[in-house]
């Protein structure tokens, strides 16, 4: 019992007990420096199916009890020490009692209310008690009797260790370092990084061999010009040209585009599939872009890989209605972004429209061919809702 276990442990602390008529309450007292008496009443009014003469009484007049016996042990401490008393009333059960009735304590002393059923100190709650000392004793020893009862009863769910700050710490470090290792393998390796590495290395290269803004220095190294393709049959250039760019900020920002879109559809649709789009509709903008120069008979020189960034836009767009998936790019914000890309490209005539219309429409066609020849639960694992 919690109030034999508090009786025990004050009594181990030399503090002094004084006898009562009253087999529901211990005292307990000692001498502080200022030569004043701390009294600890201890009232055990009980538990359910073992309890005291006070168990069933109503509040007011267990109230009214309580402190007229506190005033009798202050008469009984006062003249056998002769100096002043405050004392300190436990009350103990597994009753739950209105904790603003015993505040209002009319010698102005302290209450602790102990909630026998769930081991704890109902008032005061925030531990903000006069005399830190017995507070902390109590709730000491109750903890250690709620550790006893659990092991008694064979529930050993309280045993388990509350996170201490450094538990929380390493525990958010660990999190941390996952979410990391998932982020550096989703977006540092992937298809469109060893892509966006591709081109950043071949414009490098080509920097380092002459001008990149020259269309005449581009064709000699593998940019794509009808003449070359259809007439001499080098039709290499088709390929080569997707990882040609025509100075840095034409790199800059198809290499931005393609690590936001890229990115996305690769988680959507898995690194194989994405790869296949990322190669066809680049292949197939080139195949497009030629066709059309060829009938314009035009001299245009062209590169770059916005044909196949083209294709993933849409196939993009594909994934989103034909398998309703989400993504953190919205099918709406991507349909605005396509038209006005496209929109922007029709305007500009250094633009080559015929290889971004070829590639938006292959990697519509192939993300649903894709889709539909190899299916997995992927898709329907994240087509849970609509987009």
């Amino acid at each position: 019992m919690f109030c034999e276990e508090l009786g025990r442990y004050l009594y181990s602390c030399n503090m002094n007990t004084i006898k009562v008529n009253a087999n529901f309450l211990e005292v307990f007292y000692e001498i502080d420096d200022d030569n004043r008496v701390k009294a600890l009443l201890i009232y055990d009014i009980g538990k359910k199916g073992k309890t005291t003469d006070l168990y069933d009484l109503e509040e007011n007049i267990l109230r009214d009890k309580v402190e007229h016996i506190k005033k009798q042990v202050v008469t009984m401490l006062m003249a056998k020490e002769n100096a002043d008393v405050d004392t300190i009333s436990v009350v103990c059960s597994d009753r739950v009692f209105d904790s603003k009735l015993f505040d209002r304590s009319a010698s102005g002393d302290e209450v602790y209310l102990v909630n026998l059923k769930e081991y704890s100190i109902v008032f005061p709650e925030d531990g903000s008690a006069g005399s830190q000392k017995y507070y902390d004793i109590v709730k000491q020893v109750l903890t250690a009797e709620k550790y006893k009862n659990a092991y008694d009863s064979g529930d050993y769910s309280v045993f388990r260790k509350e996170p201490t700050r450094w538990d929380i710490e390493q525990q958010r470090a660990k999190r941390n370092n996952s979410i990391n290792r998932i982020i550096f393998k989703e977006y540092f390796l992937s298809v469109t990084m060893a892509m966006i590495i591709v081109n950043v290395i071949v414009h490098i290269v080509l920097e380092s061999l002459g001008n990149t803004y020259s269309p005449y220095f581009m064709h000699e190294y593998g940019a794509a010009y009808w003449e070359n393709i259809i007439e001499d049959g080098e039709y290499w250039r088709v390929f080569t040209s997707m990882f040609m760019h025509f100075g840095f900020d034409h790199l800059l920002g198809n290499m931005f585009t393609l690590f936001l879109l890229g990115n996305a559809l690769e988680r959507t649709v898995g690194k194989l599939r994405f790869f296949i789009l990322y190669m066809l509709s680049g292949i197939n903008a080139g195949v497009c872009s030629t066709i059309y120069h060829w009938a314009q008979k035009d001299n245009s020189i062209c590169a770059g890989a916005s044909g196949a960034i083209y294709g993933v836009m849409g196939a993009m767009i594909a994934v989103f209605v034909v398998c309703k998936v989400r993504s953190s790019i919205s099918l709406r914000g991507l349909i605005v972004y396509a038209i006005v890309s496209i929109g922007n490209s029709i305007q500009s005539e250094e633009v080559d429209n015929a290889a971004h219309l070829g590639g938006f429409t292959s990697g519509l066609i192939l993300a649903i061919i894709l889709i539909l020849v190899l299916p997995n639960g992927k898709f329907m694992r994240k087509g849970s809702g609509s987009s």
